[in-house]
């Protein structure tokens, strides 16, 4: 996807000047692409069990979701804040 924007700002600059900026590449720091297990251990996967997925019923997928730990250097969080 990124290859083909790529190459239709390259074709559309060549016919009509340097208009368009070319689209690069935005990735998180070394470490950080994947989604931590909703137990706080590994990345998430259906193998070990520690997802959400969107073929659970609506109640087991909030259940998961209040419960998903997520852990960071700067900061701990679990579930949604109620005011």
């Amino acid at each position: 996807m990124l290859e083909q924007a790529q190459e239709i700002v390259h074709s559309f600059n060549q016919t009509y000047g340097e208009v368009l900026v070319r689209p690069e590449a935005v990735l998180p720091p070394k470490g950080m692409g994947r989604l931590p297990g909703i137990d706080g251990n590994g990345k998430m996967s259906k193998s070990l069990g520690n997802g959400i997925y969107l073929s659970d019923p609506a109640e087991v997928g909030t259940e998961k979701s209040n419960e998903y730990v997520y852990r960071s250097k700067s900061y701990s969080y679990r579930g949604p804040r109620t005011s």
